[in-house]
């Protein structure tokens, strides 16, 4: 009886993702002014969607913005009141929201809704701004263990619907011609999120806000420097990489910049189950591990320290200090890669914490700038703040085409 009901069940599924939903979807009209976001699992409003709608909300453009979140404590988020969020679970409304909007963006992929019958049309345009930034690690097809035929599949039924990929340097477009073997626009605008970054974003007030937010979150003083740490995760999920004596770190600081220095940590989403092996009761650390915006974090931090997370790469725009503390750089190599060494990137590396010290002791600022303006040339990177205009620009002009056509 038991394979009866499994069999009956299967049939139903699969009437309802090759019949029924295509039918729906494709029979449901696009609203010319609909603008669904839906953000990288497990994070809320921020990366490159979240900078993309403030540019939208700045310009006051008429558009209807639907956000999409699979992380359950984003619902309880502040969004701007314009912007209606909905629990990914909610699937046949995230369906139907998807299907009538006239412009999708996201920061990854979200295939799962291709599988269950969700069909592009035409007059849709989807565009992936992607979640790294001139990142060192390897992703999709570059990863020695997705060299086989059903990885290659895959991973062009994921990005086979994009219209447009966004790219911050032709390093980057490359990457994505590759590893997502994407073979249509790419458009080299800069990330939005990387915005924040430069001067003529941001006025004065918004400055003071962000600012007053990240020390309020945890009540840091503001005579105090912030140095942000935070590492990548595992694929297998190890922690024993994880051994900075934070101790050690933060006098190095305190002696090299002669200011008085507390951490922040901030681990990756996909480290939440080790947050409490991580954390230490001090002082002198804070968790902010669940702060709502990272570059917002980064751009109150005075220093950064990583191993292989990308978030380096937008905090090198800030012309702040950054360096890599990196205990399993060859192991790490061996299993997942790197696109390029990382003693070409303008960091100082340490593998343990008698190096960190010293790198930190013997920092030398302007060498620093100087590596720094040098890798960004090498890559071909394009940021300079505008990023989210040009994003916008798209959108509209992708929005007023539908409204000539329909």
């Amino acid at each position: 009886m038991k394979y009866f009901f499994c069999g009956l069940c299967l049939k139903f599924a699969n009437w309802l993702k090759n019949i029924l939903i295509p039918e729906i979807c494709n029979r449901l009209k696009i609203q010319k002014n609909k603008v669904v976001f839906y953000e990288r699992f497990k994070c809320g409003y921020d990366c490159n969607p979240k900078y993309i709608a403030q540019e939208i909300l700045k310009r006051k453009l008429p558009y209807k913005l639907i956000w999409i979140t699979g992380n359950p404590k984003a619902l309880k988020a502040k969004y701007p009141k314009q912007i209606k969020v909905i629990y990914h679970h909610n699937m046949f409304r995230v369906l139907y929201e998807l299907a009538t909007a006239s412009v999708w963006i996201t920061n990854f992929d979200f295939n799962h809704y291709f599988n269950w019958g969700l069909p592009k049309k035409n007059e849709q345009l989807y565009i992936n701004t992607w979640h790294g930034s001139l990142g060192i690690k390897k992703v999709k097809t570059f990863i020695n263990k997705n060299k086989n035929s059903y990885k290659i599949n895959e991973i062009k039924n994921q990005f086979g619907l994009v219209d447009v990929f966004i790219s911050n340097s032709s390093f980057e477009t490359n990457v994505y011609k590759n590893a997502f073997l994407f073979d249509k626009t790419i458009c080299e605008f800069g990330h939005p999120r990387n915005d924040i970054f430069f001067e003529s974003y941001l006025t004065t007030s918004e400055k003071n806000r962000i600012l007053k937010k990240v020390r309020k979150y945890k009540n840091i003083h503001e005579e105090k420097s912030i140095v942000l740490y935070a590492p990548s995760f595992r694929d297998d999920f190890r922690t024993d990489c994880f051994n900075m004596d934070y101790d050690v770190l933060l006098d190095a600081l305190n002696s090299r910049f002669q200011k008085d220095f507390v951490l922040a940590l901030r681990l990756h989403p996909n480290m939440a189950i080790q947050k409490k092996n991580s954390m230490k009761k001090s002082d002198r650390i804070f968790d902010y591990t669940d702060f709502d915006d990272i570059q917002e974090l980064m751009y109150a931090c005075d220093v950064l320290i990583t191993d292989y997370s990308s978030c380096i790469f937008d905090f090198m725009l800030s012309r702040k200090p950054a360096f890599i503390y990196a205990s399993d750089i060859e192991q790490y190599n061996n299993e997942r890669g790197f696109f390029y060494p990382l003693e070409t990137t303008p960091f100082p590396i340490a593998k343990n914490n008698k190096e960190i010290k010293e790198k930190i002791i013997d920092f030398d600022i302007n060498m620093y700038h100087q590596n720094v303006e040098k890798f960004l040339h090498e890559k071909g990177c394009i940021e300079d703040g505008l990023a989210s205009f040009r994003t916008v620009n798209l959108i509209e002009e992708h929005i007023k085409n539908f409204e000539k056509q329909n």
